[in-house]
């Protein structure tokens, strides 16, 4: 059964571990590309931290533990992709795994300081886990975007030398290459 439903779009990562849940991230989705690329729903990038209040984040992470105990996952990683309605959590997607995209890699250190994936790689060596090191360290904010060019073939990739030297810029990366036809 489908349904559409309005609200904030949020990417989550958390992890479970002894029954308890521990969201490192709660990610606003961006979509502000939507006109150029309907029919089709394309995100192109999000922002750490979610505006979320404290309330929508429990909530949330009642009904993330609640859909993994659901899905047999007692112990692990949980990637969420939530909407929220009329103040209240849906799941669009839970999945029993960690979030690409640099999310957990580059974005939830920079924003959290917690290192995910370290973690969650001692969970799966089966070795302790210190909940210190779940908990943000700090809280700053990130935004990753990506840019989707016109059809046509890549002639030349150029990247500005201040772009390059930009002080808050953690990473960037290109995924095409010259010659490289684009399509729509």
């Amino acid at each position: 059964i489908e349904k559409f439903l309005d609200g904030i779009q949020i990417s989550t990562e958390s992890m479970i571990h002894d029954n308890n849940i521990y969201t490192s991230a709660y990610s606003e989705r961006n979509y502000e590309l939507l006109e150029k690329t309907t029919p089709y729903i394309i995100e192109n990038g999000g922002n750490l931290p979610a505006p979320l209040f404290d309330d929508i984040k429990r909530k949330t992470d009642a009904m993330i533990l609640k859909a993994a105990k659901a899905m047999g996952i007692h112990e692990g990683m949980v990637k969420g992709d939530i909407v929220i309605h009329n103040d209240e959590p849906y799941i669009i997607e839970l999945a029993a795994r960690m979030s690409g995209g640099y999310f957990a890699t580059h974005q939830i250190p920079e924003s959290s300081g917690i290192n995910i994936v370290q973690q969650a790689i001692l969970q799966c060596l089966r070795e302790p886990l210190s909940i210190h090191y779940l908990l943000p360290s700090k809280c700053e904010s990130v935004a990753i975007r990506y840019k989707f060019e016109k059809e046509g073939i890549i002639s030349t990739i150029k990247v500005s030398e201040s772009l390059k030297k930009f002080s808050p810029l953690i990473h960037f990366d290109i995924f095409c290459k010259e010659g490289e036809k684009v399509s729509s």
